[in-house]
């Protein structure tokens, strides 16, 4: 059971008899900037740590630790998650001289390289898998 203050580590082959009370999931903050969404974790529960890491960086503590939250970002920390509408909204209103296109994973795209043109895949669930990026 917990008994207050910041839990200490509990390692893959112990099973916890305690978790942090308070909100322990935030899938509302998916497409959120990285440090945003840390800092509306640690306000929402005081007794987490947030920390953020790269979606491209092996994770290299496998340990469990009930007040840690990680946030994993893509490059920009941005559109990765985010509806595949509302991403095309932010490009072309950040770059007024490129034409969005959201494509879904499963289509085949055009190789051609054109400058003012910006891919935006997304799932079947319309929301954006990879960074959206020039060609």
């Amino acid at each position: 059971m917990f008994r207050g203050g910041k839990p200490d580590v509990i390692s893959n082959d112990s099973v916890p008899d305690f978790i942090v009370p308070g909100k322990n999931s935030w899938p509302e903050l998916v497409g959120e900037k990285g440090e945003v969404a840390k800092a509306i974790i640690e306000k929402e529960n005081p007794l987490v740590n947030a920390i953020i890491i790269s979606g491209n960086s092996p994770t290299t503590d496998m340990m469990f630790v009930s007040n840690r939250v990680r946030v994993v970002v893509n490059a920009e920390g941005l559109l990765v998650g985010e509806k595949g509408e509302v991403a095309k909204g932010i490009i072309e209103k950040e770059n007024p001289l490129v034409n969005a296109i959201i494509i879904s994973e499963n289509s085949a795209m055009i190789s051609d390289l054109v400058s003012n043109r910006v891919w935006v895949v997304v799932n079947a669930e319309g929301l954006v898998i990879k960074t959206p990026v020039i060609g």
